[in-house]
């Protein structure tokens, strides 16, 4: 794949996760204060596994491999920070 189609589908998929976080935060409202500190955690857990993958993948020389597990792990890292950005903003 080319690098802006790598790049294009990252962006997606992290505005993705993102948005579906930030729609989770505003249909279970009462549910974030008692989980924020289960969507903190999880942020870092998911950040330091995207560095790892990411890592990985140049050592590898093999980007493309990793690819799909690159974006899902993108989105799920999306997931959170969307919830916690409604907490702060709303909340």
């Amino acid at each position: 794949m080319e690098a802006l189609n790598l790049i294009l589908v990252l962006a997606v998929a992290l505005f993705g996760g993102f948005f579906s976080g930030y729609a989770v935060g505003w249909i279970a409202k009462e549910e974030l204060k008692a989980g924020r500190k289960y969507f903190v955690w999880l942020k870092r857990i998911l950040l330091i596994a995207v560095i790892f993958t990411l890592g990985l993948s140049f050592f590898a020389n093999s980007l493309e491999n990793y690819f799909v597990l690159i974006a899902a792990l993108v989105f799920l890292y999306g997931f959170p920070a969307g919830s916690l950005f409604y907490l702060r903003r709303n909340l």
